[in-house]
C-alpha cells in the first residue's frame, strides 16, 4: 500500500478505546482527530488526563516513528521546560507498539501526552 492511499478501513474509536486499555493500561474515551493518512484519536482517561493516540499508516516505516519517538524523549530529558508533547511508553516499557489490524494490515501505534 502506497503512503498516499487512505487505508480501506480506519480504525474506529471503540477500537482506539481498547488499544488504549490493552497496550497503555488505560481506561478513555475516544474522539477521532482528523489526520491526513494516520489514525488519531484525542483520548480522555477516567483519571482526567488527555493523550493522543496515534495508529500509523500500514505504509509509515518503523524508522520513521522511531526517530519521533526518540527526538520526543530526548526532549523531554534535555529540556523539560518545554512545553511539548511527551511520548508514553506501554505497557512494556516500549515507545511504540506494532499491531494487526482486522484488515490484516500491520500498523504502528502510539501515545503522546495532550
Amino acid at each position: 500500500m502506497l503512503l498516499e492511499a487512505r487505508v480501506d478501513r480506519p480504525v474506529t474509536e471503540a477500537e482506539a478505546i481498547r488499544l488504549a486499555r490493552e497496550i497503555y493500561g488505560i481506561e478513555a474515551t475516544a474522539r477521532a482527530l482528523p489526520g491526513e493518512y494516520d489514525d488519531n484519536f484525542h483520548l480522555a482517561g477516567a483519571d482526567g488526563r488527555a493523550f493522543v493516540l496515534k495508529v500509523m499508516h500500514p505504509a509509515r516505516e518503523r524508522s520513521f516513528i522511531d526517530l519521533q519517538c526518540r527526538a520526543l524523549t530526548h526532549l523531554a530529558q534535555r529540556a523539560p521546560q518545554l512545553p511539548l508533547p511527551r511520548v508514553i511508553p506501554n505497557q512494556s516499557g516500549e515507545l511504540f507498539t506494532s499491531i494487526v489490524t482486522a484488515d490484516g494490515s500491520t500498523r504502528l501505534v502510539w501515545l503522546l501526552t495532550f
